[in-house]
C-alpha cells in the first residue's frame, strides 16, 4: 500500500504510461526529508533511504544514496567506470555503483523485512510491477 500511495502522489498518468514515470523536480525528496524530520523530532524511530542528484555546473552526473540516518553513498554516475572495484550495472547514461548501494541499502532492507510482512511486501512489489506494466 505505501508503494501505491506514494506513485499515485507522485506519478503522472502512472497507469498509462507504462512504467512509473515520475515529474522531475516536484518535491519528492523535499517531502521524504522533511516528513522524516518532523518524525524524527516527534521522537518516531524510522530508517529508510532516498535518492538524491547530484549536480555539477548546473548538469545532472549521476546520484547518491541517502539513508535518513544520514549516512551517503555513490549511486550512480554519468560513464563514470566503476568496473574495476564494483559489478558493473548501467541505467541508461548512469554506471550504477551496486557496492555501495547494497552496503548503504540491503541493511535497512534486511532490518524492515520480517517473516511477518514478507507476503504483503512481496504482493506489494508484484502489484506495483503489474500497474507500471499496464
Amino acid at each position: 500500500m505505501w508503494i501505491r500511495m506514494l506513485c499515485s502522489c507522485f506519478s503522472t498518468d502512472f497507469r498509462s504510461s507504462g512504467a512509473g514515470h515520475f515529474i522531475p523536480g516536484i518535491g519528492k525528496t523535499t517531502l521524504i526529508q522533511k516528513t522524516s524530520e518532523v518524525l524524527k523530532s516527534s521522537g518516531v524511530s524510522i530508517d529508510g533511504f532516498y535518492t538524491e542528484e547530484v549536480r555539477q555546473g548546473g548538469r545532472r552526473i549521476g546520484f547518491d544514496v541517502v539513508t535518513l540516518s544520514g549516512k551517503r553513498g555513490n549511486l550512480a554516475r554519468i560513464g563514470t567506470d566503476l568496473t574495476a572495484v564494483n559489478r558493473e550495472c548501467r541505467v541508461g547514461q548512469y554506471v550504477v555503483d551496486v557496492t555501495s548501494f547494497e552496503h548503504l541499502v540491503l541493511p535497512l532492507l534486511n532490518c524492515a523485512i520480517t517473516k511477518e510482512n514478507r507476503d504483503e511486501i512481496q504482493q506489494e512489489i508484484v502489484n506495483f510491477i503489474k500497474d507500471c506494466c499496464k
